[in-house]
């Protein structure tokens, strides 16, 4: 503490003058580094060498009386975390205790400096005078002033966690998490290790530096996945050695007097707590994710059961891109795929073109979604969003390739409906030109030779054998029968026979059950002629 908070304090203020919270770090360690100097020279001048060093009386002052700045101060810590300045104007009353228990301090320290030298030392006998209780008492106050402090503290914490402004939340969770880890540090170095001198500087370091970085603005949305995973790494923890210390038991138990069973006990409990430990950590995961990022939670959750119901139903490109805009909140969202061919298109098979990325827009990365067929176009993500678009992303990659494969179905179909498509012009235009052909030829002849007939049959008139008559009027009777039959041959090659239909309406059926089967909706048409 003497020389990490002072460094921490001087971080601070370097940054902004005006942040009492670096001010109350810098408080706090100078004074624990008075109280460890005082105590080291306390030590050598009346215990190591007596009478070496000269200032004994004082050191024995500042060793007795400064003990208490840095607990007087810890409220500070707390109550103008994480900015320097307290929670609103409401909240200036949290100053009274604190203020209470430095006075009663300083009054405390002025009645006992009479008393310096070998009556301060550890160990001594209280005097029996009325000052030495009264600066007894007054200790007691500050104490109890620094207690209702801290207990301010707490709250100010807890209705920061819960207040408006998610930034100054991120920032406090960084303190809890570094708080916390500082209690489990030292409960470990207390308790299990029987080492506490590493374990209670690993807290401290670990509380400064998850102070540093929320003081500091820098990952602050870092802190949610950070506890999260701690949570789960804990808890899968607690339950492995509780498995292996309940199975060791059992099993040591049933095979007392066995031979190695002592061995076969310990491999038996190893196994089971590995055996625990895969499918514990997915459940373990959903209720931490429940719990503490329900938002993310319940986004993949949706996602998730969009991807199951593509075993059981078809679901098609433009209901994935419906479903992710509705999870990330993102009206905007597009979804496009790159097809064989390096082509784009969009979740209609239509060609498209991926626009540039922005401040404000950004194509999700093939590092989520896999391969780098798929392509997200979403407003960019904030630093509170990215972990939320990550996982619904990454989520969403096996239903981004289903769709994928579609659209490359999609763009194959089209490629048959345009070939299709070009044999029937092809085709048709060749009809017309065999249909002007025979209108413009031959049938022009036919009608050309009846008219030129019947002029003939009228011109000779009277003069005309009534045989002869009768063989002009058949031979124009079978040329206009023949001019219809060429118009009947003429038509017939520009409508199809009912067979053609009826094949039409076949392929028509069949591009149907393609569609069908592979949740392709867009337009398909294919027919043979």
């Amino acid at each position: 503490m003497a020389l990490t908070l002072p460094v921490l304090g001087a971080f601070i203020v370097t940054r902004d003058r005006q942040n009492g919270l670096g001010w109350a770090f810098v408080a706090a360690g100078i004074s624990r580094s008075a109280y460890v100097l005082a105590t080291v020279w306390v030590q050598h001048t009346y215990v190591l060498r007596p009478g070496s060093w000269s200032g004994g009386s004082f050191a024995t002052w500042v060793a007795t009386t400064f003990q208490l700045p840095a607990i007087i101060l810890a409220p500070l810590i707390l109550l103008l975390a994480p900015n320097g300045r307290l929670n609103g104007r409401g909240w200036r009353w949290a100053y009274a205790p604190v203020v209470l228990a430095g006075l009663a301090w300083l009054v405390a320290a002025a009645l006992v400096w009479p008393y310096r030298g070998m009556r301060l030392l550890p160990g001594a006998a209280t005097p029996n005078e009325l000052t030495a209780h009264v600066a007894e008492a007054l200790t007691g106050v500050a104490i109890l002033g620094s207690l209702i402090g801290l207990v301010a503290g707490l709250v100010s914490l807890v209705a920061r966690l819960r207040g408006p402004d998610r930034n100054v939340a991120q920032q406090m969770k960084w303190y809890v998490f570094g708080a916390t880890a500082a209690v489990v540090l030292n409960l470990v170095g207390d308790l299990v290790v029987g080492n506490p001198s590493f374990w209670n500087v690993s807290g401290l370091l670990a509380f400064e530096v998850a102070a540093a970085i929320a003081v500091q603005k820098h990952g602050l949305w870092d802190i949610d996945r950070l506890i999260n995973r701690t949570l789960v790494y804990w808890i899968l923890s607690g339950l492995a050695a509780a498995v292996y210390g309940l199975t060791v038991v059992s099993l040591g138990v049933l095979l007392a007097g066995v031979a190695h069973g002592q061995q076969v006990a310990v491999a038996g409990a190893t196994l089971a707590a590995i055996a625990l430990l895969t499918p514990a950590r997915g459940s373990v995961q959903r209720l931490i994710d429940r719990r503490f990022d329900r938002r993310a939670y319940d986004a993949v959750a949706q996602v998730q059961e969009f991807t199951s119901r593509q075993g059981s139903e078809p679901t098609t490109p433009e209901e994935l891109k419906f479903s992710l805009s509705t999870v990330l909140r993102d009206p905007d969202l597009d979804v496009a795929f790159r097809v064989v061919g390096g082509a784009v298109v969009d979740t209609g098979a239509a060609a498209t073109v991926l626009p540039a990325t922005t401040a404000q827009l950004m194509i999700t990365p093939p590092t989520i979604l896999g391969e780098g067929h798929s392509y997200v176009v979403h407003r960019r993500p904030n630093d509170s969003e990215r972990h939320l678009f990550n996982k619904v992303l990454g989520a969403a990659a096996n239903s981004l390739e289903h769709a994928h494969l579609q659209a490359e179905l999609g763009v194959q179909l089209a490629a048959v409906e345009a070939s299709r498509t070009r044999i029937v012009t092809a085709a048709d235009d060749e009809r017309r030109r065999v249909e002007r052909d025979l209108h413009d030829g031959a049938q022009q002849r036919l009608v050309a030779l009846a008219m030129q007939l019947r002029s003939e049959q009228r011109r000779l008139g009277a003069d005309l054998d009534p045989e002869v008559d009768s063989v002009f009027d058949a031979a124009v009777t079978q040329l206009q029968a023949a001019v219809e039959d060429f118009g009947r041959s003429r038509r017939g090659l520009c409508r199809p026979p009912s067979s053609r239909k009826a094949s039409d309406q076949h392929l028509a059926s069949w591009s149907h059950d393609i569609r069908a089967r592979s949740g392709w909706s867009g337009s398909l048409t294919i027919g043979i002629n």
